[in-house]
């Protein structure tokens, strides 16, 4: 398990359900965890940095999605914090500006009712924030 933690980053929950789907006995799971956690070779916060990061600016996810999907690693809400925080917040809004562009443009640039609900939903999907939609909607489709 050493081997799998040192190539990739996994969280307590990852480790966990990969153990158990290889048939150890939760006993022997909790001390495989200790261990790694011990050596460092799990590390919650560490993973939720890495999640973040890379789903924000590879996957083009929002903080609100990526919230929810560290959420259901069972990290603690601390972790989940401290990492929407990580990505800086000019990345962020670089990332968001890109994505929105792009919808918009390939739903056709137009001003309609139609394109601005499919628009605000889309970015909704992807976990972006209401205030940063609608500004980009305000500047972009009035």
């Amino acid at each position: 398990m050493q081997n799998l933690c040192a190539r990739r980053e996994y969280c307590i929950f990852d480790v966990e359900q990969k153990l158990f789907d290889w048939g150890l006995p939760k006993e022997e799971i909790d001390d495989i965890v200790c261990d790694l956690i011990a050596n460092d070779f799990v590390n919650e916060q560490r993973y939720a940095n890495a999640y973040a990061h890379d789903r924000i600016k590879f996957s083009g996810f929002g903080r609100q999605k990526v919230a929810m999907k560290l959420a259901q690693k069972r990290l603690s809400t601390y972790c989940i914090k401290k990492a929407k925080q990580y990505v800086s917040e000019e990345d962020y809004l670089a990332c968001f500006e890109l994505i929105a562009q792009k919808k918009w443009q390939d739903l056709g640039e137009g001003k309609s009712p139609q394109i601005h609900q499919k628009l605000y939903r889309f970015l909704q999907q992807r976990g972006f924030e209401n205030n940063l939609i609608q500004s980009f909607i305000n500047q972009n489709l009035k």
